[in-house]
C-alpha cells in the first residue's frame, strides 16, 4: 500500500525519486525494525507457542500412530477370530458329515441284526408251529385209530369173548399181587 502511495505521489510530479528512495528506505527500516523489537520481546511466547505447537503435533501424531496400532492389532485378532471360525466351520461341518455317516452305517447294521433276529424268530416260529400242528394230526389218527379199533373190536367180539376177556384180566392182576 506505501508502494502504492508513493506511486501515486511520483506520478503527479510533488515527490522526487531521491524522496521516494528514502521513505521507502525509512518505511523499510521501520518494518525491519518493528519486526525485530517484536522478534526481541515475543521471541519466548513465539518460541514457546511453535514449540508447544510442535510437541502437540508430536503429540497428536503419536496419538495417531497409537490408535493406528491399536486398531492394527484389533484388525489382526478380527482376522484371527474370522480364520478360526472358518476353520471351525470346516472341521464342524467335516465332523458333522462322519458322524451322519456313522449313523447311517449304525442304522443299516442295526436293521440288518434286526432282519436277521427276525428272519431267526419267524424260522423258529413256523417250526414250532408245524411241529404242532403234526403231533396234533398224530393224536387226532390216534384217537381216530383207537376209536376205529374199540368199534371194530366191540362189533366183532360178542358178550361172551368179552367176559372171557375180564376174567383173565382179573386173574393176570391177580397173580400179579
Amino acid at each position: 500500500m506505501i508502494f502504492l502511495l508513493i506511486d501515486m505521489a511520483h506520478a503527479s510530479g510533488s515527490i522526487s525519486a531521491e524522496e521516494i528512495a528514502r521513505i521507502v528506505g525509512v518505511q523499510a527500516l521501520n518494518f525491519f525494525a518493528f519486526v525485530g523489537i517484536l522478534a526481541y520481546f515475543l521471541r519466548k511466547k513465539i518460541k514457546a507457542y511453535y514449540s508447544q505447537r510442535q510437541s502437540d503435533f508430536v503429540a497428536a501424531l503419536e496419538k495417531a500412530e497409537s490408535v493406528k496400532r491399536e486398531a492394527e492389532l484389533k484388525r489382526q485378532g478380527i482376522q484371527v477370530k474370522i480364520e478360526k471360525i472358518e476353520s471351525g466351520y470346516d472341521a464342524t461341518m467335516k465332523k458333522a458329515a462322519e458322524k451322519a455317516e456313522q449313523n447311517r452305517i449304525e442304522i443299516i447294521e442295526d436293521a440288518k441284526r434286526n432282519a436277521v433276529s427276525l428272519k431267526t424268530e419267524a424260522e423258529n416260529t413256523s417250526k414250532t408251529q408245524v411241529r404242532d400242528a403234526v403231533n396234533n394230526l398224530k393224536a387226532d389218527l390216534l384217537d381216530t385209530s383207537v376209536a376205529s379199533a374199540e368199534a371194530a373190536i366191540q362189533s366183532k367180539m360178542q358178550r361172551q369173548d368179552h367176559e372171557n376177556i375180564q376174567d383173565h384180566l382179573v386173574k393176570s392182576f391177580g397173580a400179579m399181587k
